[in-house]
Protein backbone atom coordinates (compact mmCIF):
# COMPACT_ATOMS: atom_id res chain seq x y z
CA UNK A 1 0.00 0.00 0.00
CA UNK A 2 1.44 3.33 -1.06
CA UNK A 3 1.28 6.30 1.31
CA UNK A 4 -0.99 9.08 0.24
CA UNK A 5 0.57 12.36 -0.99
CA UNK A 6 -0.65 14.16 2.13
CA UNK A 7 1.19 11.68 4.39
CA UNK A 8 4.44 12.16 2.39
CA UNK A 9 4.05 15.93 2.74
CA UNK A 10 3.72 15.69 6.54
CA UNK A 11 6.73 13.39 6.76
CA UNK A 12 8.93 15.72 4.70
CA UNK A 13 7.78 18.75 6.69
CA UNK A 14 8.64 16.98 9.95
CA UNK A 15 12.10 16.01 8.69
CA UNK A 16 12.81 19.54 7.50
CA UNK A 17 11.71 21.01 10.83
CA UNK A 18 13.97 18.66 12.77
CA UNK A 19 16.92 19.40 10.50
CA UNK A 20 16.54 23.17 10.91
CA UNK A 21 16.22 22.85 14.70
CA UNK A 22 19.26 20.59 14.96
CA UNK A 23 21.40 22.99 12.91
CA UNK A 24 20.42 26.02 14.98
CA UNK A 25 21.34 24.29 18.23
CA UNK A 26 24.76 23.07 17.12
CA UNK A 27 27.52 24.63 19.19
CA UNK A 28 30.43 25.78 17.00
CA UNK A 29 33.17 23.16 17.22
CA UNK A 30 36.34 23.97 19.10
CA UNK A 31 39.40 24.82 17.04
CA UNK A 32 42.24 22.37 17.62
CA UNK A 33 44.51 24.95 19.25
CA UNK A 34 44.51 26.44 22.74
CA UNK A 35 44.34 30.14 23.49
CA UNK A 36 47.86 31.22 24.40
CA UNK A 37 49.54 34.54 25.10
CA UNK A 38 52.39 36.83 24.14
CA UNK A 39 52.94 39.39 26.88
CA UNK A 40 55.12 42.42 26.18
CA UNK A 41 55.67 45.54 28.24
CA UNK A 42 56.64 49.13 27.65
CA UNK A 43 60.20 49.63 28.89
CA UNK A 44 60.69 51.44 32.15
CA UNK A 45 63.28 52.08 34.82
CA UNK A 46 65.18 49.40 36.71
CA UNK A 47 63.07 49.89 39.83
CA UNK A 48 59.91 49.40 37.81
CA UNK A 49 59.23 46.61 35.32
CA UNK A 50 61.84 47.41 32.69
CA UNK A 51 61.38 44.90 29.89
CA UNK A 52 59.79 41.63 28.86
CA UNK A 53 62.45 39.58 30.62
CA UNK A 54 61.87 41.35 33.94
CA UNK A 55 58.12 40.83 33.67
CA UNK A 56 58.71 37.15 32.90
CA UNK A 57 61.04 36.86 35.88
CA UNK A 58 58.54 38.61 38.17
CA UNK A 59 55.84 36.15 37.07
CA UNK A 60 57.99 33.03 37.40
CA UNK A 61 56.65 31.19 40.49
CA UNK A 62 60.06 30.06 41.74
CA UNK A 63 61.59 33.55 41.38
CA UNK A 64 59.28 36.56 41.49
CA UNK A 65 56.07 34.93 42.67
CA UNK A 66 53.89 37.49 40.88
CA UNK A 67 51.24 36.86 38.21
CA UNK A 68 49.06 38.53 35.60
CA UNK A 69 45.27 38.38 35.94
CA UNK A 70 43.23 37.59 32.81
CA UNK A 71 39.55 38.36 32.24
CA UNK A 72 37.88 37.18 29.04
CA UNK A 73 34.48 36.72 27.45
CA UNK A 74 32.97 36.09 24.02
CA UNK A 75 29.74 36.85 22.19
CA UNK A 76 28.37 33.29 22.35
CA UNK A 77 27.91 33.17 26.10
CA UNK A 78 26.95 35.39 29.00
CA UNK A 79 29.48 33.63 31.21
CA UNK A 80 33.16 34.70 31.19
CA UNK A 81 35.71 32.20 29.94
CA UNK A 82 38.45 33.81 32.02
CA UNK A 83 37.23 34.97 35.41
CA UNK A 84 40.27 36.39 37.19
CA UNK A 85 42.46 33.60 35.83
CA UNK A 86 46.10 33.82 36.92
CA UNK A 87 48.80 33.72 34.27
CA UNK A 88 52.38 32.85 35.19
CA UNK A 89 55.56 32.33 33.21
CA UNK A 90 56.47 28.65 33.38
CA UNK A 91 56.64 25.66 31.06
CA UNK A 92 53.74 23.18 31.19
CA UNK A 93 52.53 20.30 29.08
CA UNK A 94 50.26 21.67 26.38
CA UNK A 95 48.94 20.91 22.90
CA UNK A 96 50.95 23.89 21.69
CA UNK A 97 54.03 24.60 23.84
CA UNK A 98 54.12 28.08 25.34
CA UNK A 99 55.48 29.70 28.48
CA UNK A 100 52.60 31.88 29.70
CA UNK A 101 50.29 29.39 31.42
CA UNK A 102 47.26 29.36 33.69
CA UNK A 103 47.48 28.59 37.39
CA UNK A 104 45.44 25.49 38.29
CA UNK A 105 43.28 25.72 35.17
CA UNK A 106 43.30 23.69 31.91
CA UNK A 107 43.87 25.21 28.49
CA UNK A 108 40.95 27.00 26.88
CA UNK A 109 40.34 26.41 23.16
CA UNK A 110 39.24 28.79 20.42
CA UNK A 111 35.72 28.63 18.98
CA UNK A 112 34.95 29.27 15.31
CA UNK A 113 33.22 32.52 14.27
CA UNK A 114 33.44 34.00 17.76
CA UNK A 115 34.44 37.45 18.98
CA UNK A 116 36.47 37.61 22.20
CA UNK A 117 37.26 40.46 24.62
CA UNK A 118 40.32 40.20 26.87
CA UNK A 119 41.60 42.36 29.71
CA UNK A 120 44.80 41.73 31.67
CA UNK A 121 46.50 43.51 34.54
CA UNK A 122 49.68 43.25 36.62
CA UNK A 123 50.27 42.63 39.47
CA UNK A 124 47.55 40.05 39.98
CA UNK A 125 47.20 40.84 43.69
CA UNK A 126 46.70 44.57 43.14
CA UNK A 127 44.23 45.66 45.86
CA UNK A 128 40.75 47.16 45.53
CA UNK A 129 40.18 45.90 41.97
CA UNK A 130 36.84 45.36 40.26
CA UNK A 131 37.32 43.93 36.76
CA UNK A 132 35.60 42.30 33.78
CA UNK A 133 36.79 41.57 30.25
CA UNK A 134 36.07 45.19 29.28
CA UNK A 135 36.45 47.21 32.49
CA UNK A 136 39.04 47.72 35.24
CA UNK A 137 38.52 49.94 38.28
CA UNK A 138 40.71 50.40 41.33
CA UNK A 139 41.58 52.93 44.01
CA UNK A 140 45.26 53.80 44.28
CA UNK A 141 47.06 55.56 47.13
CA UNK A 142 50.64 56.36 46.19
CA UNK A 143 51.60 57.06 49.80
CA UNK A 144 50.97 53.44 50.80
CA UNK A 145 51.38 51.74 47.40
CA UNK A 146 54.33 51.95 45.04
CA UNK A 147 53.42 49.14 42.65
CA UNK A 148 53.86 49.39 38.90
CA UNK A 149 50.27 48.96 37.71
CA UNK A 150 50.08 47.79 34.07
CA UNK A 151 47.09 46.86 31.90
CA UNK A 152 46.16 45.60 28.45
CA UNK A 153 42.92 45.25 26.49
CA UNK A 154 42.40 43.51 23.17
CA UNK A 155 39.80 41.75 21.02
CA UNK A 156 40.10 38.69 18.78
CA UNK A 157 37.52 37.58 16.20
CA UNK A 158 38.07 34.04 14.96
CA UNK A 159 35.87 34.82 11.93
CA UNK A 160 38.45 37.26 10.60
CA UNK A 161 40.34 36.09 7.53
CA UNK A 162 43.63 37.01 9.22
CA UNK A 163 42.92 34.94 12.36
CA UNK A 164 45.68 32.44 13.08
CA UNK A 165 44.61 29.83 15.60
CA UNK A 166 48.23 29.14 16.54
CA UNK A 167 49.25 32.77 17.05
CA UNK A 168 49.37 33.91 20.68
CA UNK A 169 47.11 36.72 21.80
CA UNK A 170 49.24 39.88 22.03
CA UNK A 171 48.94 41.67 25.38
CA UNK A 172 50.68 45.04 25.30
CA UNK A 173 51.00 45.92 28.99
CA UNK A 174 50.89 49.69 29.46
CA UNK A 175 51.72 51.66 32.60
CA UNK A 176 48.80 53.35 34.35
CA UNK A 177 50.91 55.63 36.57
CA UNK A 178 53.45 58.40 36.12
CA UNK A 179 56.95 58.46 37.65
CA UNK A 180 58.92 61.40 39.06
CA UNK A 181 62.61 61.63 39.80
CA UNK A 182 64.95 64.36 41.08
CA UNK A 183 68.60 65.01 40.32
CA UNK A 184 70.71 67.66 42.00
CA UNK A 185 73.94 69.41 41.01
CA UNK A 186 75.84 72.63 41.84
CA UNK A 187 76.04 75.51 39.43
CA UNK A 188 79.80 76.04 39.61
CA UNK A 189 80.91 72.49 40.34
CA UNK A 190 81.41 73.11 44.04
CA UNK A 191 80.91 70.11 46.33
CA UNK A 192 77.73 70.49 48.37
CA UNK A 193 75.47 68.37 50.59
CA UNK A 194 71.72 68.03 50.21
CA UNK A 195 69.91 67.59 53.54
CA UNK A 196 66.22 67.52 52.61
CA UNK A 197 63.80 67.64 49.70
CA UNK A 198 60.01 67.66 49.70
CA UNK A 199 57.64 67.48 46.71
CA UNK A 200 54.17 68.70 47.66
CA UNK A 201 50.90 69.83 46.11
CA UNK A 202 50.14 66.57 44.28
CA UNK A 203 47.10 64.36 44.55
CA UNK A 204 48.22 61.06 46.03
CA UNK A 205 44.97 59.08 45.94
CA UNK A 206 42.51 58.54 43.12
CA UNK A 207 40.12 56.18 41.35
CA UNK A 208 41.28 54.60 38.11
CA UNK A 209 38.59 53.58 35.59
CA UNK A 210 39.96 51.93 32.43
CA UNK A 211 37.88 50.45 29.63
CA UNK A 212 39.33 51.69 26.33
CA UNK A 213 41.53 49.59 24.05
CA UNK A 214 44.16 52.31 23.88
CA UNK A 215 46.79 53.19 26.49
CA UNK A 216 45.61 54.51 29.87
CA UNK A 217 44.97 58.26 29.80
CA UNK A 218 45.16 60.96 32.45
CA UNK A 219 41.38 61.35 32.14
CA UNK A 220 40.93 57.75 33.34
CA UNK A 221 41.86 59.02 36.82
CA UNK A 222 39.18 60.74 38.87
CA UNK A 223 37.95 61.50 42.39
CA UNK A 224 41.28 62.67 43.73
CA UNK A 225 40.22 66.03 45.15
CA UNK A 226 41.56 66.99 48.58
CA UNK A 227 43.96 64.03 48.71
CA UNK A 228 47.21 65.98 48.53
CA UNK A 229 50.34 65.00 50.43
CA UNK A 230 54.10 65.33 50.09
CA UNK A 231 56.92 62.97 49.12
CA UNK A 232 59.76 63.69 51.52
CA UNK A 233 63.46 62.95 51.34
CA UNK A 234 65.96 63.50 54.14
CA UNK A 235 69.56 62.40 54.46
CA UNK A 236 73.06 63.31 53.38
CA UNK A 237 73.66 63.44 49.63
CA UNK A 238 76.98 64.86 48.49
CA UNK A 239 77.00 66.29 44.97
CA UNK A 240 78.99 68.57 42.68
CA UNK A 241 78.73 69.71 39.07
CA UNK A 242 77.58 66.26 37.95
CA UNK A 243 73.89 65.59 38.57
CA UNK A 244 73.31 63.03 41.34
CA UNK A 245 70.08 61.02 41.78
CA UNK A 246 68.00 61.72 44.86
CA UNK A 247 67.14 58.23 46.15
CA UNK A 248 65.71 56.68 49.30
CA UNK A 249 62.59 58.60 50.25
CA UNK A 250 61.35 58.75 53.82
CA UNK A 251 57.58 58.51 54.07
CA UNK A 252 55.22 55.57 54.33
CA UNK A 253 57.57 52.61 53.87
CA UNK A 254 56.87 51.57 50.24
CA UNK A 255 58.49 54.76 48.96
CA UNK A 256 61.85 53.53 50.21
CA UNK A 257 61.71 50.54 47.85
CA UNK A 258 62.40 52.89 44.95
CA UNK A 259 65.79 53.96 46.29
CA UNK A 260 67.63 52.12 43.52
CA UNK A 261 66.61 54.54 40.77
CA UNK A 262 65.03 57.41 42.66
CA UNK A 263 61.70 57.18 40.85
CA UNK A 264 58.48 57.54 42.79
CA UNK A 265 55.11 56.61 41.29
CA UNK A 266 52.50 59.36 41.26
CA UNK A 267 48.80 59.55 40.39
CA UNK A 268 48.25 60.91 36.87
CA UNK A 269 46.64 64.33 37.13
CA UNK A 270 46.04 67.52 35.17
CA UNK A 271 46.76 71.20 35.73
CA UNK A 272 48.59 70.65 39.01
CA UNK A 273 51.12 73.02 40.58
CA UNK A 274 53.67 70.92 42.45
CA UNK A 275 55.98 72.73 44.84
CA UNK A 276 59.51 71.90 45.93
CA UNK A 277 61.29 72.63 49.22
CA UNK A 278 65.00 71.89 49.52
CA UNK A 279 67.78 72.49 52.03
CA UNK A 280 71.52 71.97 51.96
CA UNK A 281 73.99 72.08 54.83
CA UNK A 282 74.56 75.73 53.90
CA UNK A 283 71.05 77.05 53.34
CA UNK A 284 67.31 76.44 53.51
CA UNK A 285 65.89 77.66 50.21
CA UNK A 286 62.52 79.29 49.65
CA UNK A 287 59.77 77.11 48.23
CA UNK A 288 59.66 76.90 44.43
CA UNK A 289 56.49 76.21 42.44
CA UNK A 290 57.46 73.95 39.55
CA UNK A 291 54.90 75.31 37.12
CA UNK A 292 51.61 73.91 35.89
CA UNK A 293 52.01 70.38 34.61
CA UNK A 294 50.03 67.31 33.57
CA UNK A 295 51.41 64.05 34.94
CA UNK A 296 50.40 61.48 32.34
CA UNK A 297 50.33 57.67 32.55
CA UNK A 298 53.39 55.91 31.19
CA UNK A 299 55.67 58.95 31.40
CA UNK A 300 58.69 59.79 33.53
CA UNK A 301 59.40 63.31 34.75
CA UNK A 302 63.04 63.87 35.65
CA UNK A 303 63.66 67.19 37.42
CA UNK A 304 67.23 68.45 37.61
CA UNK A 305 67.86 71.01 40.37
CA UNK A 306 70.88 73.25 39.78
CA UNK A 307 71.89 75.01 43.00
CA UNK A 308 73.87 78.20 43.19
CA UNK A 309 75.77 77.94 46.50
CA UNK A 310 75.29 81.62 47.31
CA UNK A 311 71.93 82.56 45.87
CA UNK A 312 69.18 80.34 44.52
CA UNK A 313 68.43 77.32 42.35
CA UNK A 314 66.85 76.61 38.98
CA UNK A 315 64.94 73.57 37.82
CA UNK A 316 64.63 71.89 34.44
CA UNK A 317 62.51 68.90 33.55
CA UNK A 318 62.90 66.20 30.93
CA UNK A 319 59.73 64.26 30.16
CA UNK A 320 60.36 60.76 28.84
CA UNK A 321 57.88 58.07 27.87
CA UNK A 322 58.57 54.51 28.94
CA UNK A 323 59.57 53.94 25.31
CA UNK A 324 62.47 56.32 26.07
CA UNK A 325 61.37 59.01 23.59
CA UNK A 326 62.80 62.19 25.08
CA UNK A 327 60.82 65.41 25.08
CA UNK A 328 63.19 68.44 25.17
CA UNK A 329 64.22 70.14 28.41
CA UNK A 330 61.90 72.83 29.74
CA UNK A 331 62.80 75.37 32.40
CA UNK A 332 59.97 75.09 34.88
CA UNK A 333 61.02 77.27 37.73
CA UNK A 334 63.51 79.76 39.13
CA UNK A 335 63.71 81.03 42.67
Amino acid sequence: MKPCPFTLYLLLATLCACTESDVSEITPPEVSAPINWKVVTIKGTRALIENDTQLQTACTPSIGGEAITIWGSHNRSDEPIFNGTLLTYEAKTSTTPHMWNYVDEPDKYWLYSTEYDFLAYYPADFPNVVATSTLFTATYNSMVQQEDLMLARTTVNTADAAFDKYAPVPLQMNHALAAVKFKVKSKNGRTMTLKSLSLSGLYTKGDFVYQSKSKPAVTDWENHSDNTASYDWAGTLTFDGTAADVTGYTATSPLATYAEDGFILVIPQQDCLPALDIATTDKVYDRAVLGEVDFEPGKQYVYTITIDPKFDFSITVVTTSWEKTIIPDIIVGDN
